[in-house]
């Protein structure tokens, strides 16, 4: 919960600098649209009987809700969250297909210079103001409704409660 531990720093951030700046960008991706029915699976998150794009599809429901958790809770101290696909981009976890599927998605994919864009959008855009923070970007720099259920705060909350208990007093 490496979130949670700089929120005393967000906060004095925010009471200091100018308005709308204090943000934390979450990275999700189009792959939240696999997370289970129930976006998170409290009796069992590893989902072991589920295949790997499940799996994956979770945890980046969870980075959602973790924006949207943060947004809704911290917006009166001048933190705004947000959270986004950065797009397909060509990196290095290609090399795990095989050589012809690796290839075939490069034709698609864009260079790693344009997987920022959309950080630093959210990161830094003075577009963006506290009536924005919880929202969704998708490249490049567009706002989307994610999936169903990756933005309510009740289960945002149930999420970060439940992180809070499996990580405390371990880091």
């Amino acid at each position: 919960m490496f979130t949670k531990e700089l929120l005393p720093l967000l906060k004095a951030a925010a009471k200091i600098g100018h308005p709308n700046e204090t943000r934390v960008v979450f990275t999700s991706s189009n792959g939240h649209n696999f997370a289970p029915k129930g976006i998170i699976d409290f009796d069992d998150p590893s989902l072991p009987k589920e295949g790997s794009f499940t799996r994956y599809g979770q945890s980046k429901a969870g980075n959602i809700l973790q924006a949207t958790y943060i947004a809704n809770t911290y917006a009166e101290d001048g933190i705004m969250a947000f959270s986004l696909n950065p797009g397909g981009i060509r990196t290095e976890i290609q090399r795990h297909y095989p050589r012809f599927v690796g290839w075939l998605l490069g034709l698609f994919l864009q260079p790693v210079e344009r997987g920022a864009i959309n950080l630093l959008y959210a990161g830094t855009s003075p577009e963006l103001t506290m009536k924005d923070s919880g929202k969704y970007f998708t490249p490049w720099a567009r706002e989307v409704i994610p999936k169903k259920g990756t933005q309510d705060f009740v289960l945002a909350k149930k999420l970060w409660n439940y992180l809070e208990d499996e990580t405390a007093g371990k880091y």
